[in-house]
């Protein structure tokens, strides 16, 4: 499981997730857990994006977690390594997406 909350969260506390992660993890559950010290709700939406991103790379190509647990504090979840290897794609993608790419049905009437 990979968990990530903006440790400035004000739709969901960031004590909640906490407890989310202390729980699975008490019940041998194998959890990544990133807590971003700068972000609020809609920053870390989008700012632990890569490394969700990341998570799922990995899982995809049979690469688990280095332990059954870990959790960290980073002052972004930009500045972990991991999202560094997929966020220049990520932005690319997107960008590409915002200008190319329809947003929805009926957007433009």
């Amino acid at each position: 499981v990979f968990l990530y909350k903006g440790v400035f969260d004000q739709i969901s506390p960031v004590r909640e997730t906490d407890a989310i992660y202390d729980f699975y993890c008490a019940n041998n559950a194998s959890v990544e857990y990133q807590r971003d010290a700068l972000a609020e709700h809609a920053v870390a939406a989008v700012s632990g994006a890569p490394g969700a991103l990341a998570y799922l790379i990995d899982a995809m190509n049979g690469r688990g977690p280095e332990s059954a647990c870990s959790k960290k504090t980073l002052w972004s979840s930009l500045m972990d390594p991991e999202a560094a290897k997929v966020l220049p794609q990520f932005i690319w993608e997107t960008l590409l997406n915002l200008l190319g790419d329809p947003i929805g049905p009926g957007f433009f009437g």
